[in-house]
């Protein structure tokens, strides 16, 4: 089978490989994304919470801790995630999850007042259809609060690497295959939830950084918790150090005093309401 043929296979193959390195770099990810979940939580999640691609359930923990709110059913595609999830949530009853696609995944009944998908929108292969369905689960009035990543230019980290390391191996870029950036010109994220059926859509930018002590330790991190760069990196064999050396100096102007790594980074954080 081709890494195409079935995209929700592969995603879910490659995110639950991939669960294990986001555990370790949690903490990490976490201040890359702080400005993102700032903005996620100051709005008003309560009642009955849906989280959509919840990865290893960091936000998970944070909304089911929020006294607003009385339930939380964490939905992710990859089983790794959603064990991680579970581990982290131990002893917070009000956390259920579930294992399964946006679109088609068996829910526990009952409509929701809020739902939150952080980072999973723009990889899903229908994100018109995931946002309907999670418009669907929505009491009148409810809200769901998204964030994507913007444009590649605005997010070296997550465009660079990838396109250095897929030169290297030979491999053409798919123009229907989803990626970080897939949402990420302007407008692009509003329409998705209007086609959806979606009213009162708010959008707004969000600047973020990518910070490392050095550039090593940026690139470890990195190529550890991305599938894409972990299958490339592989495929290179022996062609892996080069192509490490050419990434390595593609984010030299990122480098600050001392060696300390400072990328850009920069979000689309949506708030849509179920008329």
């Amino acid at each position: 089978m081709s890494r195409d043929a079935d995209p929700l296979r592969e995603a879910r193959e490659r995110w639950h490989d991939r669960a294990a390195a986001w555990v370790r770099h949690a903490e990490w990810v976490e201040e890359v994304a702080r400005p993102v979940t700032g903005r996620l939580l100051a709005s008003s999640l309560r009642g009955r919470v849906l989280e959509v691609a919840c990865g290893t359930g960091v936000l998970t923990e944070r909304i089911a801790r929020r006294s607003e709110v009385t339930e939380v059913v964490a939905l992710d595609l990859a089983p790794g995630m959603i064990e991680e999830t579970i581990r982290r949530t131990a002893g917070l009853p009000q956390v259920r999850t579930v294992v399964g696609d946006a679109v088609s995944a068996a829910l526990p009944p009952g409509p929701f007042d809020a739902a939150v998908c952080r980072y999973g929108l723009m990889l899903m292969p229908d994100p018109v259809a995931a946002a309907a369905r999670v418009r669907r689960e929505l009491v009148p009035g409810g809200t769901f609060h998204v964030a994507v990543w913007t444009g590649s230019q605005e997010n070296p980290l997550l465009s660079l690497p990838a396109k250095i390391l897929a030169d290297a191996a030979g491999e053409r870029p798919d123009p229907s295959a989803k990626g970080p950036m897939t949402l990420g010109a302007p407008g692009a994220l509003g329409a998705v939830l209007a086609a959806a059926g979606f009213e009162s859509i708010e959008v707004a930018r969000v600047e973020q950084a990518w910070e490392a002590p050095d550039v090593e330790t940026l690139l470890e991190r990195i190529f550890d918790v991305s599938g894409t760069a972990h299958r490339l990196l592989s495929e290179l064999g022996d062609r892996a150090g080069p192509a490490r050396d050419r990434v390595r100096e593609s984010l030299a102007p990122w480098r600050r005093e001392g060696g300390r790594m400072v990328v850009p980074g920069a979000s689309w954080v949506a708030v849509a309401r179920r008329a």
